[in-house]
């Protein structure tokens, strides 16, 4: 078991330890890359996106880096120029940079919650402000084809660029979460977390005799007693 971290998370109840790996989360990460992808699939996915606007804009910039700086005000100008002309108060949205795969340079994905916006209103404030005269819009029509839209334009390979964000949303994307019910239970447990391998927990609770199996990425170890644990530092 490899794991990208040495910090984990250790949960104490009874004469039972559960050790969970923390992750660190990084796209640079081999480990933790693809599970960024999947959480992005997810949260674009139930975002309920019905438009898919993609914005290119000319290689005017004098790096990919500074267009895609470019790009993030263009689209909050944007933003402010379809809410003044629909007369709305907001635009949800998800935003996502992509890297040209030959070229480098960045393309934004733009994932709408709402009504039918014109590609001739786009255009016209994208040509004055950039002038740039490509927009794609696409409507989403089921949720087969927002899963498709999802798999093929934005958790595929999201775009890094300096100072700027890999993607983006308005604070009203994510649907609200549901509340989870108060455990009314007498366990007593609790959370440390501290700086070793879970595999090296592994060996010592094996080397004291306790029963140890891995759930997924969590090590559970039975029979650790608490002098074992006092004796390497772990509770």
């Amino acid at each position: 078991m490899v794991l990208c971290t040495e910090r984990s998370l250790v949960k104490h109840d009874g004469s039972t330890l559960v050790v969970r790996p923390l992750r660190c989360k990084c796209w640079s990460c081999d480990h933790c890359v693809k599970l960024r992808k999947r959480e992005l699939w997810f949260k674009a996915f139930r975002g309920d996106p019905r438009i898919f606007l993609t914005l290119t804009m000319q290689h005017t910039e004098d790096t990919p880096d500074a267009q895609a700086q470019k790009f993030v005000t263009a689209w909050r100008m944007l933003r402010q120029f379809l809410c003044r002309r629909l007369g709305r108060k907001s635009l949800t949205f998800l935003a996502v940079f992509e890297r040209h795969p030959t070229s480098g340079w960045p393309h934004l994905h733009i994932l709408l919650r709402g009504g039918y916006i014109s590609r001739k209103l786009i255009l016209e404030f994208w040509t004055a402000y950039t002038h740039s005269f490509i927009v794609d819009i696409r409507l989403v029509k089921n949720a087969r084809q927002r899963a498709s839209y999802v798999s093929k334009y934005v958790a595929q390979d999201p775009g890094s660029f300096e100072h700027v964000k890999r993607y983006w949303c308005s604070q009203d994307w994510d649907p609200p979460k549901k509340e989870e019910p108060r455990s009314t239970g007498d366990e007593f447990a609790w959370w440390e977390s501290i700086s070793i391998h879970p595999l090296g927990i592994a060996r010592m609770a094996h080397g004291d005799g306790a029963a140890i199996k891995f759930e997924g990425e969590r090590l559970v170890i039975n029979g650790w007693s608490q002098l074992d644990r006092w004796r390497w530092g772990i509770g």
